[in-house]
């Protein structure tokens, strides 16, 4: 069971504007109802049994694409899964979608 304290960093790149920007998430600073829908995102997602690269190279330039960078640290386990729109698995879609929506003011 993933714990209360988790860590998660996210980095999404590029875009047609070809953006940048980063978020650090600590569960333990948040609401316990964020807190709560983020944890259960992470195990929905099974983050920590994910490929660490989750890419198709050599690939063509795909300018209004995105690439994430997402990082979990919980107790004693670490993951850094890199991926992108066109190859990230459904599962993870959920937890990219949520990091979005919710770290936009970041940008």
């Amino acid at each position: 069971m993933i714990g209360w304290g988790m860590r998660i960093e996210y980095h999404q790149t590029g875009g047609v504007v070809g953006g940048s920007w980063r978020a650090v998430i600590d569960t333990a600073e948040l609401p316990p109802a964020k807190a709560q829908t983020l944890l259960r995102l992470v195990e929905d997602a099974n983050f920590f049994n994910l490929p660490r690269g989750i890419l198709r190279l050599p690939r063509l330039s795909t300018v209004d694409h995105f690439s994430y960078t997402i990082s979990v640290m919980d107790g004693e386990r670490k993951r850094r899964v890199q991926t992108d729109d066109i190859d990230m698995p459904a599962k993870l879609r959920p937890l990219v979608s949520y990091l979005f929506e919710h770290t936009r003011h970041d940008r």
